[in-house]
């Protein structure tokens, strides 16, 4: 169809016509594929390489890191139903845990369960993000999964919501690492798995060495406080003051 409209506009343009009859069809839509599904040799790559922590990043999150594409993996969710998850969201008993999808596709709610496997990588992510910041609001410091209502499931390195963003960046820096095409987008590991039933070995789930107490390594990539809180400051001696908000 491209070369019949060039060849008219062609035409049209020598003025040996005068009109091009080109505009008036309409143009077919390229169909819309979804993308190319993991094979189980891919999925174990991946595996491999987030549990290893062979994620090139500047402030490398192992656990979080390992957990959220497992969770990504394993569940079939889509992105943005992953990200709203918050932490009482993970709904249920140990290792009889489920996933509440609060708006799914058409705003429907819908429940998935989880492997214990995949509970336990979840429960080691959420010890190493409340271990080095104190928080007074978390009804039962002690249990991982006691935090207030809505707080937010996974979190990117400053303590705040992870975005669309930081999970694209972060899934193909994994693709990448594990040597997987990494144009393939994060939908893949959805379709991959949940419509072939390529799921990650459960027995293979293991949890990454911990890194609680931290040693220097981690206080540099995670937070030591509250975004909220004002870290101290000299007064400076000019007329104009500043106050300098610490990164949680």
């Amino acid at each position: 169809m491209a070369v019949w409209i060039q060849l008219f506009a062609h035409l049209l343009a020598g003025g040996v016509i005068t009109g091009n009859p080109m505009g008036a069809v309409p143009k077919p839509k390229a169909a819309r594929g979804a993308p190319a599904a993991f094979t189980d040799t891919d999925l174990s790559a991946l595996i491999a390489t987030l549990k290893d922590g062979d994620i090139p990043a500047r402030r490398p999150w192992t656990a979080r890191d390992y957990a959220l594409v497992t969770t990504l993996a394993l569940t079939g969710l889509r992105r943005a139903e992953l990200l709203a998850l918050a932490v009482d969201d993970v709904e249920g008993s140990p290792r009889e845990r489920q996933l509440a999808v609060r708006h799914g596709k058409g705003d429907n709610y819908r429940a998935i369960p989880i492997q214990p496997a995949l509970e336990h990588l979840i429960e080691h992510y959420l010890r190493e993000r409340w271990g080095p910041v104190p928080d007074q609001r978390r009804p039962s410091p002690t249990n991982p999964w006691s935090a207030p209502a809505r707080t937010p499931l996974w979190v990117g390195d400053q303590g705040r919501a992870m975005t669309t963003s930081q999970l694209g960046h972060l899934v193909q820096r994994a693709y990448r690492a594990a040597g997987i095409n990494s144009r393939r987008p994060p939908g893949a590991l959805v379709h991959g798995n949940a419509t072939d039933n390529r799921h990650p070995d459960p027995s293979a789930l293991r949890a990454p060495a911990s890194t609680w107490p931290p040693n220097s390594a981690a206080r540099s990539r995670i937070p030591t406080r509250p975004r909220w809180e004002p870290r101290p400051v000299d007064r400076p001696s000019s007329s104009t003051r500043t106050t300098t908000l610490s990164g949680r």
